[in-house]
């Protein structure tokens, strides 16, 4: 296909990039019409706002494209002093991590992806930064083919309740429980903005033995054969909310608080200032279960299709669900 078609030489006289981000765009789409354009070999388990209109486009669909016209408009300017070199270079579609600008991180893992191309045969890559431990001068970025993302499974972890009154709120607001448990403080680790992070956060807290989990709204607490299920439901009455101003839930061992807090007058105080949730159970070793972005119904074929699930807290010798 060429795209003198698509672009002509006047059209590239009148110097708008706006004209070519129409004319790229309906070049990519009659290459996918034509079976010429494909997704990243390796995207499969990688995701962002830019592979999600390269998709559209792939699978044509509708849909704003904005981020790929605006990743191949950095040709239009890079050769914008010569037409034939700029249709050249579209034509035989080897493009190099600076060729497209895109911006392009990926939700799961938080991957900066940039993408390369031979023939119109697309990779995904990133730039890995190589440390010279002798002298940070020679610290340098080099080009890497990326790695799967994150695992579609579930995580489990065991924390313990040594007193079984559980408390149940999206967060502790507490000066001294946040200065000692809150995740990524100084923003060097993943960002809780990607699901990798979200998981190592939640893994994280359970190291100070209580649960955090991340979710997208206010769930509702049930408890139904054994288990303390976090999600909704249109026919189950539930034990109580836990409003999510913070979008996550933690639950935690009132004894547990107040070792981490180090004074009971501190938290019995703010209990009774704030809405806490608050359960009874045995006391003992949990197992928490969850997944980073789907509802555990797809998992556990235990629980009642009439709970849609977020996380399930249980006892650690009820038996686990398993990874279908």
């Amino acid at each position: 296909m060429d795209f003198r078609n698509y672009y002509t030489e006047e059209d590239f006289k009148k110097d708008n990039s706006e004209n070519f981000e129409k004319a790229i765009i309906q070049y990519l789409k009659d290459r996918a019409k034509s079976g010429q354009l494909k997704m990243p070999d390796n995207s499969l388990t990688h995701e962002s706002i830019f592979l999600d209109e390269w998709k559209k486009i792939v699978d044509q669909k509708s849909g704003d494209v904005n981020r790929v016209a605006y990743a191949f408009s950095k040709m239009f300017f890079t050769f914008n002093d010569n037409y034939e070199k700029l249709v050249q270079h579209i034509n035989q579609g080897s493009f190099n991590k600076y060729d497209l600008s895109c911006d392009n991180e990926c939700f799961g893992c938080g991957e900066k992806m940039l993408m390369i191309s031979k023939d119109w045969n697309f990779k995904l890559i990133t730039n890995k930064l190589e440390k010279d431990q002798q002298d940070f001068k020679k610290w340098q970025l080099k080009a890497a083919i990326l790695e799967p993302c994150i695992e579609d499974k579930i995580t489990t972890f065991d924390v313990s309740f040594p007193s079984g009154e559980l408390l149940i709120a999206d967060w502790f607001r507490i000066e001294k429980f946040t200065e000692k448990v809150m995740y990524n403080k100084d923003y060097q680790d993943l960002s809780i903005g990607t699901f990798a992070g979200r998981v190592k956060s939640t893994l994280y807290s359970a190291q100070h033995n209580f649960i955090m989990i991340h979710t997208a709204g206010s769930p509702d607490v049930f408890l139904e054969n054994e288990k303390i299920l976090f999600g909704s439901s249109e026919t189950k009455s539930s034990l109580g909310r836990c409003i999510t101003d913070k979008w996550s839930v933690c639950v935690i061992d009132k004894q547990t608080l107040f070792d981490i807090v180090g004074s009971e007058k501190e938290v019995n105080d703010y209990i009774k200032e704030n809405d806490i949730l608050s359960l009874q159970v045995q006391p003992g070793n949990y197992t928490t279960t969850f997944h980073h972005r789907k509802n555990l119904n797809l998992y556990d074929e235990d629980l009642s299709h009439h709970i849609q699930t977020i996380f399930s807290i249980t006892k650690t010798s009820i038996k686990k669900p398993k990874l279908n």
